[in-house]
């Protein structure tokens, strides 16, 4: 049985902190092939990426986002 979307972004909230950011560098990477994503987009993606990595960046809390962003969709 496959996941949905949403099935995928619960269980990967749920990750600790180091999983999600080698997660997203993983899919990161699987869209560098892919025409339909802007290069700008993806070297913003990469240097936050890399802001993580090199302690200059910060990680939010996955459900305080999903709230604050549902706040301004409504």
């Amino acid at each position: 049985m496959l996941l949905t979307p949403e099935q995928i972004q619960i269980e990967a909230l749920s990750l600790p902190p180091q999983q999600r950011e080698e997660l997203v560098a993983r899919l990161l990477e699987s869209l560098s092939d892919d025409d339909c994503v802007e290069a700008e987009w993806l070297e913003l993606a990469r240097k936050r990426l890399a802001a993580l990595h090199d302690g200059t960046g910060n990680l939010l809390d996955g459900e305080q986002v999903i709230q604050e962003a549902n706040k301004i969709a409504d």
